[in-house]
Formats: C-alpha cells, structure tokens, sequence
C-alpha cells in the first residue's frame, strides 16, 4: 500500500467511527539487529464507546502496512472508568542507516473539553529514530498505563514513569496532539486554557512528572507528552504519549452545594496519607489497587483520619470513599519508597 493510498484509508475510516471511544495511544521501539527494528504501539479505548477499529495503519522508511491488533487487556483509570489496553506490533527492515520517522494512525479520537475532533478524529503517533546496524537502541518506557494518576492535595498528578533501558538521558516536552497526515490538531487547545483562571499546568522537563495545580474543571482533557533520548549529546530518537485524563469535581476547586467532599492530603510520597471531611459523617473508605483489587477496607468517623502507608507496596491507590448516604467520591495516592 502506497503512503497516500494509506492516508485516504485512515481519513475514509476515520468517517466511520463518529463520536469516538479512542482514549490515546503510546509508541515504543527497540533493535531487533542490523537494520531490523520492532515497534510497539498501545492504545487505550473506551469498551462502552462507539465500535473500535481493531487495525492500525502504519508508515516507516516509506512503507505503508495495517497492523492487526494482537493483545487486548482491560484496566481500570482515573474516574474509576473501565479501559480497554489494545496492544499492536511489528517489526521492520530499513533499507539503509539513516534517520527515519515511523507513523502511526488510528481514527475514533474521542472528543473532550479540550479538543473538538470533527471533522478529524484521527489520532497520529510520530517517531523518529537514528537507524544503524552498530546502534543498539531500546526507546524509553512508559512505565505507568495511560489514565493512571492521583491527587496530592488540590494537585492533579501523572506520573509516566519512564525509563531508558539503555540508560539514555532523557528530555520531556509538551506535545500538541497530532491528526490527519501527523498534521497538529486545528480543534485543540492546552488544557489549562479552557478553564476558568486560577489554575495552570506544568510538565517536569527532566522527569515528565504532569501536575495540574488547582483544577477548576471536572470532566475530560487531552494531554500530550514527547520524551527524547539522548546518547553522547545526540538525539537518537523519541516517544510520545497522547493521552486523555479525568478529572473529577470532588478535587477541585469547584464549590458544589450539599457536598461533603474529602480532602486528601499526601506531604510526602512515602508518607501518611490524611483524609478529612468537613462534618462528621460516617464513611467506609475502600483502597484499591489500579487493577481494581481490594487492598483494605475501614470504617471511619469524625472529622479527619489518616492512614498509613508503611505495610503498603509502592505503586499508585485509588481510594472509594461511600457515606452512610451511599454517595461514593474517588481519589488517589502514590506510595513511593
């Protein structure tokens, strides 16, 4: 299939999916050897969205292919929502060293309060890496699944988790969603600029450590994320993260009348975790896991309560707060030590 061939399908196919359930997508490489390199790309899809296209369409040194999808797993995400993990691979032979960019397409983007997607809806994934049969490269990895994330105080937080096998230094960078022909997204706007003023966001360059300081806005945003490696002070190639995350009104700013909403407060990553309430009402608190798994369940009272973390595992916990009314609110804490 030749490249234009291949970018009139996903447009033609990007027609078929209305609404959207594409909730974002991540790309990885690595050295297979000589000029042989395998790609991997992750989406994630709403399962209760519009029908998902179960392909993906893919360019590199020139080439057009459509890569079926091999692996399929669910998760559960920020706004306690159920999440399809689809999992693509392939692998590909260059021609000859050089440096090459690798696309990816896939349509049904679901639209958000930052980005309206018609009449495009295609989400494009770009790549560029340094090809050459004496460089052996693994991309960098993001360690931590998209809509995985938690709050520290009033603070939105992502934490990618991304490392280098090669132990490459790494850069982070925003990254404005891509569409149609890996063009930018005319429908899109950074995420702080859509709500009201007060808040704003910030992206740790060294890191990529996303935190939304003093949210005012529930509901659902597009953020993008571009890691670069570095070797001997070269560029050698770089990977991108286009996620949508939620945010939830019980951790903003957002003043909701008959609310008794939680306040979580976290100092420290390794640290106790306090929850306080502003009337005393009785609440069953569940901790979960980010698969969804019961780590503990408590029945609180009072005011203000803390929990501590030392028995805990490291990694990301949701937490289920439900009152003696059975109005549930959400929230999230890391353990980090």
């Amino acid at each position: 299939m030749k490249y234009g061939v291949l970018v009139l399908a996903v447009v033609g196919l990007s027609q078929l999916v209305k609404g959207g359930s594409l909730l974002g997508a991540d790309i990885q490489y690595a050295h297979v050897g000589s000029l042989t390199w395998s790609f991997t790309v992750i989406t994630y899809v709403d399962p209760f969205g519009p029908a998902d296209i179960p392909e993906l369409l893919v360019t590199a040194g020139g080439e057009a292919d459509t890569i079926p999808r091999e692996f399929q797993s669910m998760i559960f995400g920020d706004c306690f929502m159920q999440i399809s993990r689809d999992v693509y691979t392939w692998q590909h032979t260059f021609s000859g060293p050089g440096i090459y960019e690798v696309r990816a397409w896939k349509p049904g983007r679901k639209e958000t309060l930052n980005l309206f997607v018609v009449p495009d809806n295609i989400l494009c994934l770009s790549t560029e890496i340094v090809v050459s049969a004496e460089l052996s490269n693994s991309s960098p990895v993001f360690g931590t699944p998209q809509r995985t994330s938690y709050y520290v105080g009033n603070q939105f937080v992502h934490d990618p988790m991304v490392t280098d096998p090669d132990g490459d230094s790494l850069a982070f960078y925003p990254h404005v969603p891509l569409g149609s022909d890996c063009s930018t997204l005319m429908g899109y706007s950074a995420p702080a600029l859509v709500t009201p003023g007060g808040d704003y966001t910030v992206l740790n360059a060294a890191t990529g450590l996303f935190q939304w300081a003093e949210p005012n806005t529930s509901g659902e945003f597009v953020v993008g994320i571009r890691c670069t490696e570095w070797r001997g002070g070269q560029m050698i190639g770089s990977v991108t993260r286009d996620m949508t995350v939620c945010l939830e009104a019980p951790f903003t700013s957002i003043e909701e009348p008959e609310r008794n909403d939680p306040i979580i407060l976290q100092s420290s990553f390794d640290g106790p975790v306090i929850l306080q309430w502003k009337v005393v009402v009785g609440h069953m608190v569940d901790i979960l896991d980010t698969r969804g798994a019961l780590v503990e369940g408590v029945r609180l009272s009072g005011t203000r309560t803390t929990i501590a973390t030392d028995g805990m595992a490291p990694g990301i916990y949701l937490l289920k707060m439900t009152d003696v009314k059975g109005m549930i609110t959400t929230g999230r804490f890391v353990v980090s030590r």
